[in-house]
């Protein structure tokens, strides 16, 4: 059984500024966010702790610049810089550990102190410098046209350990005059700083240059089309080029058909990359994930085909069918070393009708249902033996999705807004492997449950009092419903439980 408990109380505090200014053709924006957070009681290491201490600072800074170029043309142009730091100390074991260490005998060194958890932490701080450039276009009556281009440079710095008690790192490091084992986890001498010799990353850069560009075609006034309310095509294409994993090249294109004012037809294709983190491609003396510099992008392509309807001015509804296949997906293989080769597929239908009276008299309901599968087909060995995993299902991941949303104002300065969010029963990975001889289901704990989760929020414009003056009261999980998200590390019976009923108070104060 799980010792965790059965709901999770996380501390957070959270201060936020930000500005939009307008002069003439320029604009600026700015927004910057600080957390201070006492996290969940379940830690990095899947134990109970309650020592942990986590900051972290978000800012981001744009200087524009848009005017009108050529006839029926505009040019925008910007330079952003974005700024994270994060400086994290986790008690990754409790003080529990160190009665189950102390019963391991290591010859040549001391007693494992009693009364200390496993400490450790990091620290770094990553940037991105921008600058992009984008140029519009109306070349015809019939053909409008955008192309722009990109360049970024991001930085990892100032990549350094907490100081640590413990050798947490999994490998074997010398400290002055000692060696200190990382399995099992050996304590230091007190606290120490480690960042010389067990480094958790490395300082990095990485350089990137896009140019794209795309064309909406009105086909109905191009080829003098009668029947129908619309015809129209857009297509486009990206270049990226990272001067550390290389090139790629994505097109994209929608064709949109409207045979009358309430009814349209849209079918989409697009494909799309990510990058590998820093993360993926440095990480180093950590026992749960190792870098691999030679890592490269994940690609993905989707195809959706969608129809709407609008029944009133007021009330619209759309369905939409969607395929979507991911290769060279990054993993960590059985060394939780970051590889790449997975494969996904999933297929997907989704529907939502809306209703909307005014800016603060709406609702909506939106349903999902999805089926993803891993299609790697990995062959996994045990001695003679020899098994290709068919096509499973990944786990964790609900197969129907519900949301339910109202927003009504009770006043004209109170309004309310009331959610329902359902996910279905979540199965668990059909994944399978060789225990003993025999080839088994790597996860056979029991699926997670389905859960309803109902959240409100009352927010009073107290405009008339002072300008730009807001209150809001949040309540979240209002039924107290028990409910977890999924560990996929299995080291947990019953996952990561979830907060129970939760209320917050906001105010704000726009200028």
């Amino acid at each position: 059984m799980s010792a965790a408990p059965g709901k999770t109380t996380p501390n957070q505090e959270h201060y936020s500024a930000y500005a939009d200014i307008d002069y003439k053709d320029f604009y600026l924006n700015f927004f910057a966010h600080r957390i201070l957070e006492k996290p969940y009681e379940i830690g990095v290491g899947r134990a109970l702790t309650d020592e942990d201490d986590i900051n972290t600072w978000t800012s981001y800074v744009e200087l524009g610049y848009k005017r009108p170029m050529f006839d029926d043309g505009e040019l925008n142009a910007k330079v952003y810089y974005d700024y994270y730091k994060f400086d994290m100390k986790f008690e990754v074991f409790p003080e529990e550990m160190a009665e189950f260490l102390s019963g391991i005998p290591i010859p040549g060194f001391e007693p494992y102190p009693r009364h200390q958890g496993l400490h450790g932490g990091a620290y770094c701080v990553n940037t991105t410098v921008g600058t992009e450039i984008t140029l519009t276009k109306k070349i015809t009556d019939n053909i409008d046209a955008i192309g722009g281009v990109l360049y970024e440079k991001l930085k990892q710095d100032d990549v350094e350990q907490h100081p640590a008690n413990a050798n947490l790192t999994g490998a074997t490091f010398d400290l002055g005059d000692k060696s200190y084992l990382g399995a099992p986890p050996q304590y230091l001498d007190g606290f120490r700083n480690i960042t010389r010799v067990a480094n958790w990353s490395k300082d990095e850069k990485r350089d990137v240059f896009a140019l794209y560009t795309q064309g909406e075609f009105d086909l109905k006034k191009m080829f003098s089309i009668s029947h129908g309310e619309a015809l129209a095509l857009t297509a486009g294409v990206r270049y990226d080029d990272y001067d550390d994993v290389g090139s790629t090249t994505n097109p994209r294109m929608g064709l949109v058909y409207a045979p009358t004012k309430k009814l349209y037809f849209k079918i989409l294709y697009a494909s799309a990359f990510r990058a590998p983190t820093f993360r993926e491609m440095y990480n180093k003396n950590n026992p749960a994930s190792i870098g691999n510099p030679r890592i490269e992008p994940e690609e993905i392509s989707t195809i959706e085909g969608q129809m709407g309807y609008n029944f009133t001015k007021s009330i619209r509804g759309t369905i939409t069918c969607y395929r979507s296949s991911a290769k060279d997906l990054i993993f960590l293989d059985e060394n939780n070393i970051f590889q790449n080769g997975g494969k996904l597929e999933a297929i997907g239908v989704e529907s939502e009708l809306k209703i909307a009276f005014s800016k603060n008299k709406y609702a909506y309901l939106n349903f999902t249902f999805q089926e993803v599968e891993d299609t790697t087909n990995e062959r996994i060995f045990d001695g003679s033996d020899e098994y290709t995993q068919r096509d499973f299902n990944p786990g964790n991941i609900p197969e129907i999705i519900v949301n339910l949303g109202i927003n009504y104002d009770i006043l004209e300065n109170l309004i309310l807004n009331a959610t329902m969010n359902y996910l279905g029963e979540r199965d668990r990975s059909e994944e399978k492997t060789f225990v003993a001889g025999e080839l088994v289901q790597s996860d056979q704990r029991d699926p997670i449950d389905d859960i309803y989760l109902w959240s409100a929020a009352i927010t009073y414009d107290a405009s008339a009092f002072k300008k730009g003056l807001e209150f809001q009261i949040v309540g979240h999980n209002l039924l107290d419903e028990d409910y977890a998200d999924p560990d996929e590390s299995m080291l947990l019976e019953g996952d990561i439980p979830r907060p129970g009923r939760s209320f917050m108070a906001r105010c704000s104060l726009y200028y």
